[in-house]
């Protein structure tokens, strides 16, 4: 694979923050799954072109997610509070599901966050919860991996997320990093 630190890839995207999801359940619409399946074609040609999807796996409660997380080629990431622990909205797949989800987990709970802006430009801020409060925040320790090490592939981003993530019950891991994996 190409390495992030050549000439080529110097000013390239590395990651793809995805904050959004579609419906797990109600599949029977034949265009909806020719949809999903278009879309886990394209996240896989990303992760192979040394691109790491990271997508939220959204907010309807534990054994419900959203797409694009539910795909195995995208790192999906769930939701915690500043004790470490997981809102009961914060979702992931079904047991026994093939690829079980999220993945990781990052801070998505009193996430102070601009909210809409008023006619002269205003904006207002309020405290915000969910995943997608969670996946920028994993993205941009994702973004931190990668200017320590620019040689890495998407991969290598992936595994050292999972392998320096905290362990809420154990505390900081060695590199201190502030991912979440349970």
């Amino acid at each position: 694979m190409r390495q992030f630190t050549t000439r080529a890839n110097k000013n390239r995207t590395a990651l793809v923050n995805l904050s959004l999801g579609f419906a797990s359940t109600n599949m029977d619409d034949t265009k909806y799954r020719l949809k999903l399946v278009a879309m886990e074609r394209m996240l896989k040609v990303l992760y192979e072109r040394n691109i790491l999807p990271i997508a939220a796996v959204g907010n309807e409660n534990t054994g419900n997610f959203r797409y694009p997380a539910g795909f195995k080629n995208v790192l999906a990431v769930g939701a915690v509070d500043r004790s470490r622990s997981v809102p009961a909205w914060s979702g992931s797949t079904p047991k026994g599901h093939a690829t079980p989800k999220p993945d990781i987990y990052g801070l998505g709970v009193g996430i102070y966050s601009a909210w809409g802006r008023d006619c002269n430009g205003s904006c207002e801020y309020m405290l915000k919860r969910g995943t997608s409060f969670a996946t920028p925040y994993v993205t941009g320790v994702a973004a931190l991996i990668l200017s320590r090490h620019p040689e890495f592939s998407a991969a290598d981003v992936r595994n050292a997320l999972l392998d320096t993530a905290l362990d809420p019950k154990r505390g900081p891991s060695k590199a201190g990093l502030a991912a979440f994996r349970m």
